[in-house]
């Protein structure tokens, strides 16, 4: 397993890195555990936040490539309906849920 450099800060896909590795090592067996530490802080602004159209593309892709076109189908249609008033009448909605 390696980590995905196509995703993350500095790419034209610059959100969703952690989400993938995530799925990758859940994917390939490896097991984790949470620890309630908190390591450093982040910003109150962040990039995982925003809706725009861009945003929503490049969450699209994220999602295709960490649960795969078919499983990410349903995620994408919950996240869409959940974020329906952002996303700007039904082409963006096209958009967002195509293959």
């Amino acid at each position: 397993m390696r980590f995905d450099p196509a995703f993350g800060a500095g790419q034209p896909d610059w959100m969703g890195d952690e989400y993938i590795f995530l799925c990758d090592a859940l994917r390939a067996g490896l097991r984790g555990w949470h620890v309630d530490v908190t390591p450093a802080s982040h910003p109150a602004e962040s990039s995982g936040l925003r809706q725009s159209p861009e945003a929503m593309a490049v969450r699209r892709r994220v999602l295709i490539r960490a649960l795969g076109r078919g499983r990410s189908l349903a995620v994408r249609l919950a996240f869409a309906w959940r974020h329906r008033r952002s996303l700007d009448g039904w082409r963006s909605w096209l958009a967002f849920l195509r293959p």
